[in-house]
């Protein structure tokens, strides 16, 4: 209705200036009494029109804004296919390499013995 209470005012306006421009054409060297009522008809359509449009944007002020839908919240990372699981390759990667890493120096990784003697530099 926004878009429509708009354009109801621009027209409005437009007409308004149409009749005014119609006006001081009836009083010209040639008067003619039919321009003056064409005139006067279209400014106060015009007018018409302005004031339709500034009630109906009025009335869709007073009704407030429509609430968007919420959009579903995807998980960051998740895998394309079901959109809820971490994708494999990260797993991997935190269960093998990251997660290891984090750990404090007493306690060593309780994963495959070849990968603690390839990391096991970063604890001493």
């Amino acid at each position: 209705m926004g878009k429509a209470s708009g354009w109801a005012i621009v027209v409005g306006c437009f007409l308004m200036v149409i009749g005014l421009a119609l006006v001081p054409a009836a009083f010209g060297p040639h008067p003619d009494d039919s321009i003056l009522g064409l005139g006067i008809c279209t400014f106060s359509f015009g007018a018409l029109a302005g004031a339709g449009g500034l009630y109906m944007k009025a009335r869709a002020v007073q009704a407030g804004p429509v609430a968007p839908k919420p959009q579903p919240k995807r998980i960051r990372g998740g895998c394309d296919l079901c959109g809820s699981e971490t994708p494999v390759i990260q797993r991997m990667f935190l269960a093998r390499v990251a997660r290891p890493l984090r750990k404090p120096r007493d306690s060593p990784p309780k994963l495959n013995p070849a990968l603690f003697k390839k990391y096991s530099g970063l604890y001493h």
